[in-house]
Formats: C-alpha cells, structure tokens, sequence
C-alpha cells in the first residue's frame, strides 16, 4: 500500500471581482456607466500567491499533489481571503 504524503493546506475563501457585460442592443452612456463588475467567491486551497497573481484549486486528493479545477486570479482583483470553516 503506498504511504501518503502528509499535506497541510489550508482551505481559503477568496473573494475577487470579476468583468460583466451586458446583452442588450443598445445602451445609454449613463446606463453602462452604472455597471459594476460582479463580485465572485471561490473555495479551495492555495497553491501560489504572489503580488502578480493567486493560484487556487478547488478540488485536490488529500496526501498527494493532485489539483483539479484550478484558478489562476491576478491578484489585483483579490478583495479578499479568509479561513473557511463549513
């Protein structure tokens, strides 16, 4: 049976802004300037975090460096990042 390495990550909740659009035809100038970009919350764990950018993988296997669902966010649209606790 193989051993597992032990792995310590931490589960983060990262709150990031995000571009939105609209899908109308036409807009007016005032109607655009009222848009705001949508604020998005993603879970997992870090895997990078530089002044650049955030690495984030929602989905890992506990004991081994095996990552799904994986996030790079530039770090100039992070709000925030806190401890998660179901």
């Amino acid at each position: 049976m193989k051993k597992k390495k032990k792995t310590n990550y931490e589960v983060v909740l990262v709150k990031w802004q995000d571009i939105t659009g609209a899908d109308t035809a036409w807009m007016t100038k005032a109607e655009a300037a009222r848009m705001l970009p949508a604020v998005m919350t993603s879970i997992g764990v870090i895997l990078e975090d530089n002044t650049e950018l955030l690495v984030l993988a929602s989905t890992w296997e506990e004991g081994e460096d095996l990552f799904s669902e994986v996030f790079v966010i530039p770090r100039a649209v992070v709000l925030s990042i806190k401890p998660f606790t179901p």
